[in-house]
């Protein structure tokens, strides 16, 4: 064995060694302190306190838990039968590989036990919320208990530029049982969304069914926390109209519809007045009383055609016969109450911008004396098909919640390698 490097002189003494070392090491033992006090600060600063805390859609085997925070916020939920035994964990259902930052969150817990209370406390950016101590709690129903038979509620929702909505949260209460027995939803890439009644209780656990005349109030929340609020009944809610996000409609106290509220002018919806149309078969809509008999006509030509509103009033007429390339003049009239509007239109050229002047080739089958049996009827507006909801993401067990933060192995991995080094310079 040779003790060669033993005999040599060493080219750094042993104590600028040590002092490099413990500079390395207390340097870098700083500035994750630092790291950390700043994670802990943003994290302080964010609001994230869980608002509207919903328990909605409880079956035998199943729940959904719903909230809010201010902020962009990461959240996750540990539940069990026992306040002090939470060890089943559940991610936010959209989360299926990273946690994601939401304001609106949504937890569905399954394969549950029937007739059971279950508690439960959130846990958002590493911090848990347990109600103060004496932790959320739930109970399933029993197992008994059969399911409901009663039709789903389903609609679209969009922004005010028409544009399909996703993620937004959708609650449905029916104030003839209780406003604390809910049901809720997520509206899906399309701005569709559905809601089921698998099971229907009150607050005593008896069952209840819905009446086509019940009223139900929807509150609908997107992520930037813009909501709207809707009273309809249960037979006009499936399917519920389009709505925009941020308007509240009463369709049963007043003459709200869908995309805003009714105005003066609004018997002819389209065409607008002096706009182009492109189509030799046009689609005129409008809105009237409902069930009432619209009379339509376009002139130059004379004669008059009948179409009838639906219950919401809503009429729609698709002319059959080509329009030529020309100047027209649509007058629609509301036969029960005598309202009239007049619009301009144009009819443009095929493949042209520019447009021709009208001939008589363009014609609208007259009739002499419009009677309820030559009505022709509206062509119906597509229906939303409802389709069955998601399966739940099944419950993922986990015995430790992860921390939220930067992985600092990198760090430590530095420390050890330039303290390596530092030992070196002792020995050589």
């Amino acid at each position: 064995m040779s003790y060669y490097f033993l005999r040599q002189e060493r080219k750094i003494p042993s104590i600028f060694a040590y002092v490099f070392i413990f500079a390395v090491v207390g340097g870098l033992s700083v500035f994750l302190s630092k790291q950390q006090s700043l994670k802990t600060s943003i994290r302080a600063s964010k609001n994230i306190q869980p608002h509207n805390l919903a328990i909605s859609n409880i079956t035998n085997t199943s729940v959904s838990i719903s909230f809010h925070t201010q902020d962009n916020a990461s959240a996750l939920i540990k539940y069990g039968t026992s306040p002090t035994d939470l060890k089943q964990i559940k991610f936010d259902d959209r989360d299926l590989k990273n946690q994601t930052a939401y304001k609106i969150h949504y937890f569905t817990l399954s394969e549950l036990n029937p007739g059971t209370t279950y508690f439960f406390s959130i846990i958002i950016e590493g911090k848990e919320f347990n109600n103060d101590g004496d932790f959320y709690q739930f109970q399933t129903t029993n197992a008994n208990l059969s399911n409901s038979s009663q039709s789903p509620v389903f609609g679209k929702i969009v922004n005010t530029g028409l544009k399909p909505l996703e993620n937004v949260l959708v609650e449905l209460t029916i104030p003839k049982i209780d406003n604390s027995v809910k049901f809720t939803t997520l509206s899906k890439a399309t701005g569709e969304w559905i809601i089921t009644f698998p099971i229907i209780l009150d607050n005593s656990f008896n069952p209840v069914s819905i009446q086509e005349d019940d009223t139900l109030v929807l509150k609908l929340t997107d992520n930037s926390l813009l909501s709207s609020k809707i009273i309809v009944y249960y037979k006009e809610a499936s399917p519920l109209k389009t709505l925009v996000i941020g308007k509240n409609y009463d369709l049963i106290n007043d003459d709200s519809t869908v995309l805003g509220t009714r105005t003066k002018n609004t018997l002819i919806l389209s065409p607008k007045n002096n706009t182009i149309i492109n189509s030799q078969h046009p689609t005129f809509r409008g809105l009237a009383s409902p069930n009432s008999f619209i009379e339509l006509s376009i002139e130059p030509h004379s004669g008059s055609s009948i179409v009838t509103a639906d219950k919401f009033g809503e009429w729609k007429y698709e002319v059959k016969r080509p329009l030529a390339p020309g100047k027209y003049t649509l007058t629609v009239k509301n036969q029960s109450t005598g309202k009239q509007q007049i619009v301009y239109f144009m009819v443009g050229k095929s493949g042209e911008s520019v447009l021709g002047e009208a001939t008589p080739s363009a014609t609208l089958t007259p009739t002499t004396n419009p009677t309820p049996t030559g009505v022709l009827t509206p062509i119906p507006s597509p229906t939303l098909i409802p389709t069955q909801p998601p399966t739940p993401i099944p419950t993922t067990y986990q015995s430790q919640i992860p921390i939220v933060g930067t992985n600092s192995n990198l760090l430590i991995l530095s420390a050890s390698a330039i303290s390596l080094l530092g030992l070196l310079l002792v020995l050589y």
